[in-house]
């Protein structure tokens, strides 16, 4: 099994403390660094997805990008 990241711990244990509420929050706990991590951990060699974006094409401007996707994410885009 993978050592799971302090994030991911922090967010188990929250569920575990509070099994019958959803976890509505998620943003203090999302980053740039979570965002990088997870995106290393897709399947390189994966289908693209419905937008036709394949893991090399998004990688290739992942610094630019990554920002952007968290901003989204953060103003609820």
């Amino acid at each position: 099994m993978e050592k799971m990241l302090t994030v991911e711990m922090q967010i188990a244990e929250r569920a575990r403390k509070t099994p019958t509420e959803a976890i509505t929050n998620l943003h203090q706990f999302i980053d740039e660094t979570l965002l990088n991590i997870s995106f290393d951990a897709l399947n390189k060699q994966g289908a693209s997805g419905v937008d036709g974006e394949t893991w090399k094409g998004y990688n290739e401007q992942r610094v630019e990008r990554i920002p952007q996707l968290l901003r989204a994410f953060k103003s609820g885009k």
